[in-house]
């Protein structure tokens, strides 16, 4: 459907006329845009992309606890999405702000689920599926068949695992669950694509979580994704220990966490991450 098609949609489903559009930087799937309205509100819109109503689902979930910001859904079919617009700061939060914006992180970790690790619904982490069925009461086993597996088989489809890494995951198994023994939690409603690109700071300094992948797993799973590209100060960090002390050992675990962001980068862009997948692995 062509651009001008879409936006006579998304006119009829506000109930309003776009009178002004203005191009957002960001993101490398969808195309977005701050509107104004004939109403006088302003909204952000995302459209190019697919399975906008996975993303408003998962936006819908983060926002249950009432901790941290999360942009209002305001309309949303599966070839577009409209957010409430939030305005936000080009200056990078303060050791105050970054702090609690930690420690409300891990407030919305102790919101969890009776159904057990996953989700409702399988969704996506960029572009690729990310299985989230059946859930399960057993960490480990769900990390491990749909994360770390269901990456490397696609790697392997893809014709970007190599021996290396298939070496690897022959003891890959053993090795994790090894290393996941004496962490158990309940499950944690995370993110799941948390970098910092995907943490945005309001003009007030408040945190505001944009373009998840959510699904209830384990919390040591989202802090991994957050060290894995940078951009998350200390105080980010001593904020959420404050609030929630990471359980021992974590260190040693945050390896296989990490690796099912790389296979993921590894099957989205290319070999460019396949030296860091066979370290990893290793």
């Amino acid at each position: 459907m062509n651009g001008s098609a879409l936006l006579q949609r998304v006119q009829a489903t506000l109930g309003t006329e776009i009178i002004q559009r203005e191009a957002v930087s960001g993101g490398n799937i969808a195309q977005s845009e701050k509107l104004q309205l004939a109403s006088g509100e302003t909204v952000f819109l995302k459209r190019g992309g697919n399975d906008f109503l996975q993303e408003a689902n998962g936006l819908a979930e983060l926002a249950k606890p009432q901790v941290i910001q999360i942009p209002e859904v305001i309309a949303v079919e599966s070839d577009f999405l409209v957010l409430e617009w939030i305005p936000t700061s080009s200056v990078p939060p303060d050791s105050k702000h970054a702090a609690a914006f930690g420690s409300q992180l891990a407030k919305m970790h102790r919101h969890s689920s009776e159904l057990g690790f996953g989700f409702y619904e399988h969704n996506r982490i960029g572009a690729t599926r990310q299985r989230n069925q059946p859930r399960s009461s057993d960490w480990a086993s769900f990390f491990w068949q749909h994360r770390l597996q269901f990456q490397f088989e696609l790697a392997e489809q893809n014709g970007l695992a190599s021996q290396n890494v298939a070496k690897s995951f022959v003891t890959l198994e053993a090795r994790m669950r090894e290393a996941f023994s004496g962490s158990e939690e309940p499950p944690s409603l995370i993110h799941g694509d948390l970098w910092s690109g995907n943490v945005l700071f309001g003009t007030q300094g408040q945190a505001v979580l944009i373009d998840p992948a959510t699904y209830y797993g384990h919390r040591e799973a989202e802090l991994a994704m957050t060290r894995l590209f940078g951009g998350f100060s200390s105080a980010f960090y001593q904020g959420y220990e404050t609030e929630w002390p990471l359980p021992a050992g974590h260190e040693k675990r945050d390896p296989f966490y990490r690796l099912y962001h790389v296979l993921n980068h590894l099957n989205l862009f290319g070999s460019s991450y396949l030296a860091q997948a066979e370290t990893l692995a290793r």
